[in-house]
């Protein structure tokens, strides 16, 4: 960067100000048109450059004249490199004045695909700047928000496939047939990872939050279910096995895919969101109604092949001590329904009008928590307050945060990068806290709330 020192007493002395050198300097460096020029039968554009090569072509640059002497700006002014003023400092644990990159992933990548790749590049630049005593030194990436929510989603798939088949043991009371039904779950999610691959789609902790196992079974229960009677109730469907199993699975098809295709319907306007709801959502919507296709279609084909090969004796079909009593509480809350129907109607109606107006004050943020292991933090400074001051406060605040048992590291931003990319000014301190797994905290802080609390 070139810097221009004007001297007060040398402008003074010639009766020139600031702004004529500014002038000056300014139309010493524009570039000017000289018109064409003929030559044999080719035509040239004739251009003037005013671009500046060396400090001694500034310091050339004409002002004024006095007496017939030229005034150039070496004459009322020093010309040597210089840099910009400061705007803005980065510290981190010991060091006082480090140096800050950010790496910003493409859309539609891979975080664990990019992850990767830059780590080699991070080690392969340190082998670089090893002889000049420099590293690199990865303060936060989002390996470690990845691998927990793979193991978050991955933890909850299991336990959400284990839960359906425990409940559907206990309904059907019957190993095979809950077998059988637990298979969708993951065939069905592995039809969605297809379906998404295909489409360029990621699979994100909202979109697989949102697929609903007992959804998911409820066609593949209806088809058991009925094979099951079928084949139990030998003497009132005679026949071959297999053609019994086909007239059960045929009987209860349609309704299964009508039911399956209504809650794939109440999706479609997910489809049609735009913008920023859009990409949030649509991801969503594509995983849970490519769940919910796959579900449908090994419902209707392998359900029944699985129940040909595991049923090939008889059948004796046993009803739930749950659903018993389920059906002996159910009778008499039916009948008393049906002789009341004002009470049953009103009391339906009441619930609708309190759910509509308790939705009035639930607000318009459906989004899940999500922590990721580091906090942001902003402290904002007097208005007035120079860099340099701000600088003398900061060791203070990372020491006071540092201490909290469950901060691990601390990296400041005091003001904003001179390029200009930010429009904080020298007052705003930004706090970059990286925790320590929730596993080493102390056993007083047990969520995030407890450590946001302690740190205010």
């Amino acid at each position: 960067m070139v810097q221009v020192e004007p001297s007060p007493q040398k402008l003074a002395a010639l009766g020139l100000t600031i702004e004529d050198l500014e002038a000056a300097v300014k139309a010493g460096s524009q570039n000017a048109s000289g018109g064409t020029l003929e030559r044999g039968a080719e035509q040239f554009v004739i251009r003037s450059q005013g671009l500046f090569q060396t400090l001694d072509d500034l310091r050339k640059v004409g002002v004024a004249e006095r007496e017939g002497t030229p005034v150039t700006v070496g004459d009322v002014a020093s010309v040597g490199d210089g840099w910009a003023p400061r705007q803005g400092v980065v510290s981190e644990g010991g060091n006082p004045d480090a140096i800050e990159g950010i790496v910003m992933m493409r859309r539609q990548e891979n975080p664990s695909q990019v992850l990767e790749l830059l780590k080699a590049q991070v080690t392969h630049v340190n082998e670089r700047l090893a002889a000049d005593g420099a590293r690199l030194e990865p303060f936060y990436d989002r390996t470690e928000l990845v691998d927990a929510t793979l193991r978050t989603v991955g933890h909850n798939l299991l336990e959400g496939a284990l839960l359906v088949t425990l409940v559907l043991f206990i309904f059907l009371l019957d190993l095979r047939a809950s077998l059988i039904v637990t298979t969708l779950i993951p065939l069905s999610l592995a039809t969605a990872f297809v379906y998404l691959r295909q489409r360029g789609l990621s699979a994100n902790l909202l979109s697989m939050g949102a697929v609903d196992f007992g959804v998911i079974v409820d066609g593949g229960v209806v088809i058991v279910e009925a094979i099951l009677v079928s084949l139990a109730l030998k003497d009132h469907n005679p026949g071959p096995h297999q053609e019994r199993i086909r007239k059960a699975a045929a009987a209860v098809t349609r309704p299964t895919v009508f039911a399956l295709l209504i809650i794939i319907a109440a999706y479609l306007p997910i489809f049609m969101l735009e913008r920023v709801e859009g990409r949030i959502f649509s991801p969503m919507a594509n995983t849970v109604a490519a769940a919910l296709v796959g579900a449908l279609v090994f419902s209707v084909t392998l359900v029944p092949v699985l129940a040909s090969y595991l049923y090939r004796g008889p059948v004796k079909h046993r009803e739930s001590p749950v659903l018993a009593l389920a059906q002996r509480l159910y009778g008499p809350t039916l009948r008393s329904a049906l002789d009341r129907p004002a009470a049953t109607l009103s009391a339906a109606a009441l619930l609708l009008l309190g759910t509509l107006a308790a939705g009035r004050t639930l607000g318009s943020e459906f989004l899940p928590e999500l922590n990721e292991g580091a906090l942001y933090m902003t402290v904002t400074l007097p208005t007035n307050v120079s860099l340099s001051e701000g600088r003398l406060l900061v060791p203070s605040l990372v020491e006071k945060v540092q201490r909290f048992p469950a901060v691990d590291r601390v990296l400041t931003q005091l003001g904003r990068p001179e390029d200009g990319t930010d429009p904080k000014l020298p007052n705003n301190l930004e706090l970059f806290v990286k925790l320590r797994p929730a596993e080493a905290w102390p056993p007083p802080l047990r969520s995030l709330g407890d450590v946001l609390a302690g740190l205010s």
